[in-house]
């Protein structure tokens, strides 16, 4: 099958392997889904920019990602199009379905609205999108990264965020994790410089500060394969989130390498740490922080709970493998050229 897939980045990216570099979470599942459907025999060309697809040859599928206009300026590309986003409804991406006649124009244009989560669902049906459109997959993971011998250190903990989601509330959770747990690491990888943005000075405040912390490491982004690594060798995942995630790739990653989570209880998180530690409220009240605090500490100090965690995190690794979701599309991709036939 010949598939096309559109997505231009705010950064450059190239259509490589993705596990030489650091990416962010968008770029990443664009050049593993790619990746995942070229490895079960479908002939897929990658666009980053609508030059691209003015010459572009007839495909049989379209995948659109994150602009819902190119599926209307572009119709003659596939006889079946599909749109793809990473993002809230409230996106700039989404300005153009606020319009009433633009969404039925969409909304006839596209065989599937791809979601990449159920809460996402959620939001386009509050959009307008009939729920017959919306087809419910999600992110994921390269399972082979996760399936080394790295030693795990139960008593060390990580954060990882492109854009430093929770990042101010960092310090002082630590503080009263280690005071409790005082043989306890933790390593922050936090930077915004994935998206061509330099560090702002109040981020440069934060992690000057972490580093002054006893066990804190502030370490640089890192590739795909040393990301997971580090993965690998971690207990916990402490991510405070304070946004409406419609995924988590960071999340889906630590389940990958049996890091048990805490982390909020918002927008898609329920789903993508199910069965870890979801807490509820926000990150800037006392009440959320003894929560955090407290569930952290506890994995920490509890080895059966968090083997247990451990083991229904890499349970779920097949299902998150980017080569289970690619065949999910297969599957929707040969329903939609029977019935366009």
């Amino acid at each position: 099958m010949k598939i096309a897939i559109y997505y231009r980045s705010p950064i450059t990216y190239r259509d490589v392997k993705p596990d030489a570099s650091p990416l962010p979470g968008t770029e990443t599942a664009v050049l593993e889904m790619v990746y995942a459907l070229r490895l079960l025999g479908h002939d897929v060309r990658l666009y980053t920019h609508p030059d691209e697809l003015r010459s572009a040859p007839r495909a049989d599928m379209l995948v659109v990602k994150r602009n819902p206009a190119i599926v209307l300026l572009y119709p003659s590309i596939a006889p079946c199009t599909f749109f793809w986003s990473p993002d809230l409804i409230t996106e700039p991406s989404f300005i153009p379905l606020t319009h009433p006649v633009t969404l039925r124009r969409f909304i006839r244009a596209v065989y599937r609205v791809i979601a990449i989560s159920e809460f996402q669902a959620g939001l386009y049906g509050q959009l307008g999108i009939p729920k017959g459109k919306i087809f419910i997959s999600r992110n994921g993971v390269r399972s082979l990264l996760y399936q080394g011998k790295t030693k795990k250190n139960p008593r060390s903990c990580l954060y990882v965020s492109g854009h430093g989601d929770g990042l101010e509330y960092l310090s002082g959770i630590w503080k009263q994790i280690h005071a409790r747990v005082p043989d306890s690491t933790f390593m922050v990888i936090a930077s915004r410089a994935l998206y061509g943005e330099a560090v702002s000075k109040k981020a440069e405040r934060i992690l000057s500060d972490l580093k002054q912390l006893p066990g804190v490491t502030v370490a640089p982004l890192l590739p795909k394969k040393e990301l997971a690594k580090a993965m690998l060798r971690a207990g916990v995942l402490l991510y405070p989130n304070t946004e409406l995630e419609t995924s988590s790739m960071t999340v889906l990653e630590a389940r990958a390498a049996g890091v048990a989570i805490v982390t909020s209880a918002r927008g898609a998180l329920p789903e993508t740490a199910r069965g870890n530690v979801l807490i509820t409220g926000t990150p800037g009240s006392p009440v959320y922080r003894k929560k955090f605090v407290n569930a952290a500490v506890n994995l920490l100090n509890n080895p059966v709970l968090r083997m247990r965690i451990d083991r229904h995190n890499r349970q779920s690794v097949s299902y998150y493998d980017w080569v289970t979701i690619a065949r999910e599309w297969e599957s929707m991709f040969s329903e939609a050229a029977h019935i366009t036939v």
